[in-house]
């Protein structure tokens, strides 16, 4: 069995702080780019019929089912783990219009309303006015003049209307943008809030507060260079933190002989990069005490040589596994170095003459 002898460090306090680990995102396609960019056009104009793809005769079944295939496919669930950017606000105000026009449109008398106020003929009417026509083409005289001078009043009526709609909708859209930008505004003003916070947690040495802070402000504002940068430099500091607390717990549990807990805590620190390079010798060590892993083992040990290349005990360990393994030249070459730091090292003595 290996002899490892180490001098216990002093616990570190834990903090609470989410896992390092981060899920990878994917972008919007090309295609997708380009179908939002059409919706958002049509929600920016109030083109509720264009938006759900839908004819200005549309029944009530048809208006239901178009809503509920768009709104599944727009719904910002749907792009909760892709990197959005600055597609995310367009998407949840895509949303909202979605969810507008149907309602709009599944009222009768909104939808009433809004044909009226965009120009859009009913069908029924169309179809009376059709009759209509065809009754007064078989009339003479006096009617003629006065169909002439209605359609010439109807025709400067739909132009005044059209004018009409045409300023309603830029209204809306100036409306619409305008909220857009103010959202934007103070999404930033949010990011910025976050970022100070973090600052600050930051130059007082609390990198675990200040990596959670930061990562909420490189969310809300994922173009900002100078939050990026400033996480990146958090959360390596709260990794390191976080490593030195479960290295400190898996020195409480080994004390106490819990050597499952031990294992699976140094494990944990050598995960998130642990500095300390007593980490991956009792984690080579536990491994080889309860489930022998010599591949694993020899790794975790050249680890600890290249972090602690003056410490001959760990030289030795290495070697030891590697005289184990059959692997003498490297065996005899670990020992000749933990000979060559320190003259009359015993063990390396010892294992040199075995190799």
């Amino acid at each position: 069995m290996l002899a490892f002898n180490f001098i216990k460090t002093t616990c570190i306090p834990s903090f609470e702080n989410p896992k390092g680990n981060t899920v990878s995102s994917t972008p919007l396609t090309q295609e997708e780019l380009n179908h939002l960019e059409r919706l958002y056009t049509l929600a920016v104009d109030d083109q509720y019929y264009e938006l759900l793809g839908l004819e200005h005769i549309a029944t009530f079944d048809q208006i239901r089912q178009a809503y509920h295939s768009i709104s599944r496919q727009w719904h910002p669930d749907r792009f909760f783990r892709r990197d959005l950017g600055e597609h995310q606000e367009k998407i949840e105000l895509l949303f909202m219009q979605i969810t507008k026009a149907y309602r709009t449109l599944s009222s009768p008398d909104s939808r009433l309303d809004y044909d009226r106020e965009h120009g859009h003929k009913n069908q029924k009417t169309e179809s009376k006015k059709t009759k209509e026509g065809g009754w007064h083409k078989h009339k003479r005289g006096r009617r003629r003049r006065s169909r002439v001078e209605r359609n010439a009043s109807t025709q400067t009526t739909d132009s005044e209307n059209k004018k009409k709609v045409r300023g309603i909708r830029s209204q809306r859209r100036d409306a619409f943008m305008n909220k857009v930008n103010e959202g934007i505004k103070e999404q930033n003003q949010r990011a910025e809030n976050f970022f100070e916070a973090g600052k600050k947690d930051l130059d007082e040495g609390r990198p675990l507060q200040a990596a959670a802070s930061l990562h909420i402000a490189c969310k809300l504002y994922p173009e900002n260079e100078e939050y990026k940068t400033l996480y990146k430099e958090a959360k390596k500091l709260a990794r390191q933190e976080k490593s030195k607390e479960f290295f400190a717990t898996a020195e409480s549990a080994e004390s106490f002989q819990n050597y499952h807990d031990a294992l699976k805590y140094y494990r944990k620190a050598v995960e998130y990069e642990i500095d300390d390079p007593r980490a991956y010798a009792r984690l080579a060590y536990l491994i080889e005490k309860l489930d022998p892993d010599p591949r694993e083992s020899i790794k975790l040990m050249r680890i600890a040589v290249q972090k602690s290349p003056e410490n001959p005990e760990y030289r030795c360990i290495l070697g030891e596994i590697y005289l184990r393994e059959d692997m003498k030249l490297n065996a005899r070459r670990e020992f000749t170095k933990a000979l060559a730091i320190e003259k009359n090292y015993s063990r390396a003595k010892e294992g040199l003459k075995n190799s």
